[in-house]
Formats: structure tokens, C-alpha cells, sequence
């Protein structure tokens, strides 16, 4: 909709609206973070819808490639609904060629032919983007970190070994977990070649596609459930937040007068009522460059002191190993996880008389590592950047890593760079 905007001076200028349906039922990744994978026969509904989607999308002759659970909305039904269109593109190239060169997306979720920085088909990376997300919705947790072919589980899919792929990740779960069908289509969906992958009309066509469905009762009732769940893990946030917000007031009123807690403080601005404080830490507030990556980064209105409390707060109640710098206002930790381990499962009853069995065939735990620098950079008097940093390891954790600092960081992340 066209119209004009009416300034305080009484200027007109022309501005344009557009009118969007609001989509009410949140983003398909909270429903698994917050209650679990889901039945194949949920996945398989949901999944058909997410592909009549990008058929139409494709039929437009459009790509989405950035295709993640955080991009799939559920309305207040229960229906998927595709969003974030920031990086579509036209199948058909800038040339025609029906090639892309522009690498985009999001890590976790990409092709490997965008990894490895080579022209690619939209359309198809789309396809592999929407297996992975598949792939959560049954196990609860990514199949791999990046696909890559030095990535511990891609690896096993790119060199034709797709049966230890599915060895490893039906570890510790019940048998049968992945039935035959779904591990042979998202093992053609995930093929390192594009051009050996599973088209969409094939994946229509796949047996996998034409077992069972849910009845709409049965998604009403499961959509509800987990709708639930979500609201109350939204009103645990609330709590949270509010709980931080009364913390740091009460901090801010007894600054330096706990003598075995650090303060935090910019060595070229310290006021005068600190100037003598036994535990203060005098460091360096090193300038915002805009050229920073902004897409591992937020902005608070918030002091250098209460953020580095509060990111020292959330990384002791992780148990993480970390370390202050001595000079600047940056905090290194390392953040791992077991990898071969069961994230989202539990064994039936049927299977723990066989527990004891099933442990001496356990694989020794393997651990992917990632080691996360977090700066505190300058915008302003009034604004700070939070920085995050990968300085080694899997790229996949560290994304994971810092999504849960931000999340829990959240009451700080207030503002924006171009807010006044």
C-alpha cells in the first residue's frame, strides 16, 4: 500500500506498507528444542507441507536458500509457513546458466558445493537444506556439523559409507529407530554430488512419503501439546529475564562494595569513586569497526562491567573452562559436546534387558570442541557490541555455542547498531 507519511514539521514524504498474515504458532526449532523430535508420521506431514511450499516457490522460478527451522513458522493451526526471503535468488542465475555463485545460508544447513565455494543450483541446495531439517525433526539434533568431507559424519556419507552414518546415529537409540525408507531417502537427499541427490518429484515419490499420516486430530492435539510447552518455556523466559533485570539493579547499587567479586571497568574512563578499589580490573574497551562480522554479534545499552558479570555468570552456571584477558575486554571458553552420544531417546523396555550387552558395544565417547572469544567492542558512550569469535573447532558448535549465550544473554541484547 502506497501512501505518505506526515512529519512534525508538516513535510509529506511517500512511504509503503505492506500488510503480512501474522503467523502466531512460532518457529518450527523451538517445537524441537523445547519438546523433542517428533513421530515419523508428524515428520512426515509436516514435511510434505514444507515441500508443496518450495514446489511453488521453485515453480516461480525462486529459490529461499537459507532453509532452517528457525525459518519454518507454524500459524495457529498448525500449518508450516515459510519465511525469511532475504536470500532468494532466481534459479536462473544472474547469467541464465542456471548456476549461483553467492555463498549464503546459514553453516549447518548448507550444500557442500556452497562450502566449497562452487557454482551450485539453487533449487537443489534448497533440497539439501531441507533434509537436514528433516533429519532434526526425527533425531532431535543435527546429522552433522558441516557437510564437509573432513566432518566426522559427513564424511561417512561422502565416501559411501552411509551404513556407519546410520550406525553412529542410531547409537544408544531404540532399534529401528530410522526406519529402512527414511534412512535410504535422507541418504540420497545428503549425497556429496548434486547431481546424484534425489529430485523433488522423486522425494514425493518416495515409499518413505506414502506411509502413514497423522489425522487432523491426531495434529491438532500434538500441535496444542507442544504449543503448550512453548508458552510455558516463553513464561520461564519471562521469569528469567526479569529475575536478571532485578540482579543487575542490585548490582549496580553495591558496585566495589564486594570485595571478592571483580569489577570491570574501561582504563580511560573510571570514575572517581572507583579510582581505589582493591578489585577493580582496569582493561581496554577497543573500538567497533563496522567491518566487524555483524551476523555473530549484538548490541546493548548495557555497561562493559554488567556484561562481562553477566557472561562470566552464564558460562560459571555451564561449568565451562574459561579465561578473562588481562589487557582488553574479551573472555575465551571452550564449549564441547559427545557427539556419539544419545541427545534425544531413551531406550525401550524391551531393549534395557540387552543394556548390559549394548555397553560393551559402545563406541568410546567422541567429543567435537570449539573454542569461543568474546569481545566487548565500542559503538559509542551509550552502546556496546558483544562479539563472538570462532578461534578453533567445529563451526556447527560454535553457532550452538553462542545461540545459547545470546539466548540466555537476552535481557542484554536491547538495541541495535542504527538506533539512536
Amino acid at each position: 500500500m502506497n501512501t505518505t507519511e506526515k512529519r512534525e514539521d508538516g513535510t509529506e514524504k511517500p512511504v509503503a506498507y505492506i500488510a503480512m498474515e501474522p503467523i502466531l504458532g512460532g518457529e518450527l526449532f523451538d517445537y524441537v528444542a523445547n519438546s523433542g523430535a517428533f513421530e515419523d508420521k508428524f515428520c512426515r506431514h509436516f514435511f510434505k507441507q514444507m515441500l508443496m511450499g518450495l514446489h511453488y516457490l521453485h515453480s516461480k522460478g525462486n529459490a529461499h536458500r537459507d532453509l532452517k527451522p528457525e525459518n519454518v513458522m507454524l500459524d495457529n493451526t498448525g500449518n508450516i509457513k515459510i519465511i525469511d526471503f532475504g536470500f532468494t535468488c532466481n534459479i536462473a542465475g544472474r547469467n541464465g546458466s542456471g548456476m549461483n555463485q553467492t555463498g549464503v545460508g546459514t553453516p549447518g544447513y548448507m550444500a557442500p558445493e556452497i562450502l566449497m565455494k562452487q557454482a551450485y543450483q539453487s533449487n537443489v541446495v534448497d533440497l539439501f537444506a531441507l533434509g537436514v531439517i528433516l533429519f532434526i525433526m526425527k533425531a532431535g539434533h543435527p546429522p552433522f556439523s558441516l557437510a564437509k568431507e573432513d566432518d566426522t559424519y559427513y564424511k561417512l556419507i561422502a565416501t559411501q559409507r552411509a551404513d556407519l552414518f546410520w550406525k553412529a546415529h542410531s547409537n544408544k537409540k531404540p532399534a529401528g529407530f530410522f526406519s529402512e525408507e527414511f534412512k535410504d531417502m535422507i541418504t540420497a537427499m545428503f549425497q556429496l554430488q548434486p547431481q546424484m541427490r534425489i529430485c523433488l518429484s522423486n522425494i514425493v515419490g518416495h515409499p518413505w512419503m506414502s506411509q502413514e499420516y497423522p489425522t487432523p486430530q491426531e495434529v491438532e492435539a500434538e500441535f496444542s501439546r507442544r504449543l503448550q510447552i512453548n508458552k510455558a518455556r516463553a513464561a520461564e523466559d519471562e521469569e528469567r529475564k526479569n529475575t536478571m533485570q532485578n540482579n543487575v539493579a542490585d548490582r549496580r547499587s553495591r558496585r566495589g562494595q564486594d570485595q571478592d567479586k571483580p569489577v570491570f571497568l574501561n582504563v580511560d574512563d573510571i570514575p572517581d569513586d572507583l579510582q581505589n578499589v582493591s578489585n577493580c580490573k582496569k582493561l581496554t574497551l577497543k573500538q567497533y569497526k563496522d567491518s566487524d562480522n555483524k551476523h555473530m554479534n549484538f548490541f546493548s545499552s548495557f555497561d562493559e562491567h554488567e556484561l562481562m558479570t553477566q557472561i562470566i555468570n552464564y558460562l560459571n552456571s555451564q561449568n565451562s573452562q574459561f579465561k578473562v584477558s588481562e589487557r582488553s575486554f574479551k573472555v575465551t571458553f571452550e564449549s564441547q559436546r559427545q557427539i556419539n552420544a544419545d541427545q534425544s531417546v531413551a531406550c525401550d523396555d524391551d531393549d534395557a534387558e540387552n543394556e548390559e550387552e549394548n555397553k560393551q558395544e559402545e563406541a568410546e565417547p567422541i567429543y567435537e570442541k570449539c573454542q569461543v572469544a568474546v569481545r566487548l567492542l565500542k559503538v559509542n558512550d551509550k552502546k556496546i557490541c558483544v562479539d563472538f569469535q570462532k578461534k578453533s573447532g567445529g563451526s556447527m558448535l560454535f553457532y550452538d555455542a553462542i545461540a545459547q549465550m545470546k539466548h540466555e544473554l537476552s535481557l542484554c541484547n536491547n538495541t541495535t547498531l542504527d538506533d539512536e
